[in-house]
């Protein structure tokens, strides 16, 4: 490496320990992007991340973690509390923004549906359990969510298996004709799926989620003991027109086991 480039990765590197040293215990999005704007600034950056095409962190996740769901004051609309598979597909597309999907009970085994909605950016769709240890999917479950401004967060997926290849357990866009826009993952559990024989682990392919669209976010997720080939966490083909913008915030991938025996 030659000593101009040595000398200016050196630049970045104290640049971004001083931001990162000075950065207060609780900030929000617009001051955390606009303080490493300034820190590569000084280092003699100029647009070095391409920071002109970045998005700042969804504030709307901000508020979520700091203020919970009701101090939010995101979520103003109707509660549709529902215990089954079939009665969200009956919903699929009839909420209105700030409402809420609620899922009750433990009725959630071999669950396989898809559910559109369309919220705002003041007042999105929240999909949410009603309670701790509610919306726990197992089984062969596969279930998708589209649209604009949702939020899925607090549900858990438990030892579910594909019952076919290439199999995606969750998906934040239900295809290229139907991605996901402006949604947020948050706070999603994956523990201990994939196929119930070892033998396939190494030839049935399994995603834990999937993400399709534009300008979503996936944060404080735990994906944990996938054992089949796949992934754990995978982005679709790029949005046809404009960028991605994907943020990945917070999660913890864990427990891979190897399937080679190496």
């Amino acid at each position: 490496m030659d000593l101009l480039k040595k000398d200016r990765l050196v630049k970045i590197s104290i640049a971004l320990t001083c931001f990162l040293l000075t950065l207060p215990a609780a900030v929000n999005a617009a001051d955390f992007d606009a303080s490493l704007r300034q820190a590569l600034t000084v280092a003699g950056m100029k647009n070095p991340l391409r920071l002109e095409l970045q998005r700042p962190v969804d504030a709307r996740l901000f508020k979520i973690e700091t203020q919970g769901v009701e101090g939010s004051g995101l979520f103003k609309g109707t509660l549709h509390v529902v215990r089954c598979a079939a009665e969200v597909r009956s919903l699929s597309e009839k909420l209105k923004p700030g409402d809420q999907l609620v899922l009750a009970g433990d009725n959630w085994k071999d669950a396989r549906f898809t559910f559109a909605g369309t919220g705002t950016e003041q007042a999105p769709i929240l999909i949410r359990p009603e309670k701790p240890g509610d919306a726990v999917f197992t089984g062969t479950t596969e279930i998708s969510f589209y649209g604009v401004h949702l939020i899925i967060m607090g549900i858990e997926f438990r030892e579910v298996h594909p019952a076919k290849d290439n199999t995606v357990i969750f998906r934040l866009g239900s295809s290229e004709e139907k991605p996901a826009e402006h949604c947020i993952a948050n706070r999603i559990k994956f523990d201990n799926c994939g196929s119930l024989s070892s033998e396939d682990w190494p030839r049935i392919r399994l995603w834990l989620m999937n993400v399709r669209g534009h300008a979503n976010t996936v944060a404080n997720c735990t994906f944990a003991g996938l054992k089949n080939i796949g992934q754990m966490l995978g982005a679709a083909n790029l949005p046809a027109e404009g960028l991605q913008q994907l943020h990945v915030l917070n999660n913890r991938f864990t427990s891979r086991p190897k399937i080679d025996g190496q």
